[in-house]
């Protein structure tokens, strides 16, 4: 679960809001929770969760344009520990729940999780 604590620091004896760090090009980088929404060449997508320096590290949320969505947790902005990718109708109702690495399905043995199903999406 997302603490809301990590979105706050100490300055001074305050606490004060996290605000988005500025990469080396001079644009802002989400940083603390929050969301993000992205266009671009490959479609479009949203990510929720909690960002360091603009990657998606623990628990998220990530919604793609075509119906896709993964939960779980993620690590470096890259599907890493339990996690559930939930395919929309396009991509013929297939459900992948399991144990992720660096962004792949870990193989799971028989009974465990690292399986893919076929799901009703009605």
């Amino acid at each position: 679960m997302l603490s809301p604590v990590r979105n706050w620091e100490l300055k001074q004896g305050k606490y004060e809001k996290k605000k988005a760090l500025p990469n080396q090009r001079g644009k802002y980088v989400p940083h603390g929770i929050g969301r993000m929404c992205y266009v671009g060449i490959h479609g479009a997508y949203i990510q929720e969760g909690y960002f360091e320096n603009g990657l998606l590290n623990g628990y998220c949320r990530w919604i793609w344009h075509d119906g896709l969505m993964y939960k779980g947790h993620a690590k470096n902005s890259k599907f890493h520990g339990p996690g559930e990718m939930t395919m929309g109708q396009s991509h013929w109702d297939i459900r992948q729940v399991g144990i992720w690495k660096n962004g792949n399905l870990l193989p799971g043995k028989k009974g465990e999780d690292g399986r893919i199903e076929m799901i009703s999406m009605k």
